[in-house]
């Protein structure tokens, strides 16, 4: 598997694309929300010459998942309390407000849950729900390239904010020891740079 980051240069959320190296299969982490954003996306599948076959939502905020809107017709796969948010909706849950943004009308969403599998090609994505950001946000590890994708769990300098709705600290922390428990390498967060095992197990030892 080869992985595309790409960095967001404001409020957008970071997002990966994976791409499948022997079958040109290509999946998108987060696609972010602003057109700036989303045409860095199209340029890097574009480059890549791949086959788009999914979305992985790793939660429910606008930052992460407004540019769905884009890519009619693509499967997306979120943790159910997340999904029924953005299927309904839900504001509250979805906080388009909070960005002076209409809520976006989001279709072909499939729940997945923990340990769950999703193939790319021959690549083996492995579903890991670690909610406290929000009560469905997920984690997202790929075993051969001990990459892990943690959405807003944590990040390379701290972690994601338990205080918005379905936030809770808690469980947060018992998500970042679960993920604590995989042998991965590098990390790939929501926000900010990427970091690696050490960080967030440095991270942990303050909460």
């Amino acid at each position: 598997m080869k992985i595309y980051p790409i960095i967001s240069y404001s409020v957008d959320s970071n997002t990966c694309v994976l791409e499948d190296k022997e079958t040109k299969a290509v999946c998108i982490i987060d696609p972010g929300f602003s057109q700036r954003h989303l045409e860095r996306i199209i340029s890097a599948i574009e480059k890549i010459n791949g086959n788009l076959k999914f979305i992985i939502n790793t939660h429910c905020h606008y930052d992460h998942i407004a540019n769905c809107e884009h890519f009619k017709g693509v499967k997306i796969f979120m943790q159910k309390n997340d999904g029924e948010a953005v299927l309904e909706q839900n504001d509250e849950k979805i906080l388009s407000y909070f960005f002076g943004m209409k809520v976006p009308k989001i279709n072909g969403i499939e729940f997945v849950d923990d340990n769950e599998i999703i193939n790319l090609g021959k690549t083996t994505l492995k579903i890991l729900h670690t909610s406290g950001h929000t009560s469905g946000s997920i984690s997202v590890y790929e075993e051969k390239t001990k990459s892990l994708f943690s959405g807003d769990l944590v990040f390379s300098g701290g972690v994601g904010r338990t205080d918005l709705a379905s936030g809770n600290f808690e469980q947060l922390k018992d998500s970042i020891d679960k993920i604590l428990k995989l042998n991965f390498k590098t990390l790939y967060p929501g926000h900010g740079d990427i970091g690696n095992y050490k960080d967030v197990k440095n991270i942990r030892k303050f909460l």
